[in-house]
């Protein structure tokens, strides 16, 4: 699924000085960044979350979602990561995205769960994360309740 921007929108928000993050409009779907090595997973993923009219941007690496993510235009309203990513796993794109954005909300998911120290900081620290393979409807209710979070805690980019 390709990106699209609306360069004329991030122009006009850009020059009336509103911030990034203000540009998304109220009715707009949000928008996921989902990062998944398993192209069959990633998929099946992919059409669970766009069927609830969400708009998924889709990557294979921890690597490619921390260049996923737009200089300018509308960021993502919750990124997935898999844990578990040659390259760059999730942990790791988690920590460099939240420098550089520590807005952004994070789902993390797994095939496995084990005692390594990836695992075990998502757990110690309270990180939101599903343990593979999930139901469909566990999926969708894991990402509206991050959401719903987002918006109520004032972090919306409404």
């Amino acid at each position: 699924m390709s990106e699209v921007v609306n360069k004329s929108d991030s122009a006009l928000a850009r020059d009336q000085g509103v911030a990034p993050e203000a540009q998304r409009r109220s009715d707009a779907p949000a928008r996921l960044l989902l990062a998944d090595d398993d192209d069959e997973i990633a998929t099946l993923m992919s059409r669970i979350l766009a069927r609830q009219g969400w708009q998924v941007v889709r990557v294979g690496d921890g690597s490619q979602a921390v260049s996923a993510w737009p200089a300018e235009g509308t960021p993502f309203d919750l990124v997935i990561l898999d844990i578990y990513m040659p390259r760059k796993n999730g942990y790791q794109a988690y920590q460099e995205l939240r420098k550089l954005h520590p807005e952004a909300r994070f789902l993390f998911v797994s095939g496995w769960f084990s005692d390594d120290s990836c695992v075990k900081r998502v757990i110690d620290e309270g990180l939101p994360y599903l343990l593979k393979p999930f139901d469909p409807q566990d999926l969708i209710s894991t990402v509206r309740l991050l959401l719903r979070a987002q918006s109520l805690s004032g972090a919306s980019r409404t």
